[in-house]
């Protein structure tokens, strides 16, 4: 998939003000696509199409109820969903992806611990205990994405 369908362009313009680029960022597997767009002020986005309605309620609501008991700047923020179209408009953050890192073998041991922490906090009943929270507010500030997992 390379092309920002017009009804999914159309959603994150009234979102984003405008959209000077737009980059394909879909995973490598059927059903995946993500596009990342830049507005007029150079910011970045991320524009996803849920291949269900399943796979998009269940986003919508990690968003919703989960990310900002990571604190601010961990994850990315919901700014749109649209059930109808199955599409969300997230918020980007600086970092690259961890599936295109080269990086010593201690770090990516690093990185995994993180990556599982993360997984572990999503799966906790709310609120979070503290503990878990100070944990992750402590974590090397090293940017990683946890990969797409629904």
């Amino acid at each position: 998939m390379t092309e920002l369908p017009e009804q999914l362009a159309a959603f994150a313009r009234a979102v984003t003000g405008g959209i000077v680029r737009i980059s394909d960022r879909s995973w490598p597997r059927a059903g995946s696509a993500i596009w990342e767009v830049t507005d007029r002020a150079g910011r970045a986005w991320f524009v996803k199409r849920h291949s269900s309605e399943r796979f998009h309620q269940r986003e919508v609501s990690a968003y919703q109820r989960w990310t900002a008991a990571l604190g601010p700047g961990r994850a990315p923020e919901l700014a749109a969903a649209d059930g109808r179209i199955l599409a969300i408009v997230i918020t980007g953050l600086p970092g690259l992806l961890a599936r295109d890192l080269v990086v010593p073998a201690a770090e990516e041991r690093e990185l995994h611990r993180q990556a599982g922490d993360f997984c572990a906090a999503c799966t906790m009943p709310l609120p979070l205990p503290l503990l878990v929270l100070d944990r992750l507010s402590n974590a090397s500030r090293r940017t990683w994405h946890a990969p797409e997992c629904c």
